[in-house]
């Protein structure tokens, strides 16, 4: 188990909650029409977020030589990411589409939940790796 293939899991999981909740959240709006969202959205954030893979990585890399315990890193691993998250929407969006910034606040909370959400169903994956890396390194 190697943090980029766990972070490319955490990605994965992130991009499909993100388009399942930007899909539900676009219902009212669209009706039926909403799947073509969910789509939409689906292929626009992996062409978009491509570049935080190997940030994740990294960070998950920092992650599993971080000298707390368990929960507390993972704590500190949820708070990064959806920082991150969130720095890198916010700076996408005031680069390419700066006539929008009402819908960015939806955008973010809706990926801020996705991110969280990912999180913790790859907890398992994350602790893994803790443990792992915490063999590997034994004194």
């Amino acid at each position: 188990m190697t943090p980029l293939i766990t972070g490319l899991k955490l990605w994965a999981r992130a991009i499909i909650l993100n388009a399942v909740v930007m899909g539900i959240g676009f219902i009212p709006v669209c009706n039926v029409f909403a799947i073509a969202v969910f789509f939409a959205i689906l292929l626009g954030s992996i062409i978009l977020t491509c570049p935080l893979i190997p940030a994740i990585g990294g960070l998950l890399w920092v992650y599993a030589r971080l000298p707390y315990h368990t929960t507390d890193k993972f704590t500190w691993l949820l708070f990064v990411l959806i920082g991150i998250t969130a720095g890198y929407y916010i700076l996408f969006m005031y680069l390419f589409l700066p006539m929008l910034p009402a819908p960015l606040a939806v955008f973010i909370y809706g990926t801020s939940i996705a991110v969280a959400a990912a999180a913790f169903w790859t907890k398992s994956s994350i602790i893994q790796l803790n443990n792992y890396h915490y063999e590997q390194h034994l004194v």
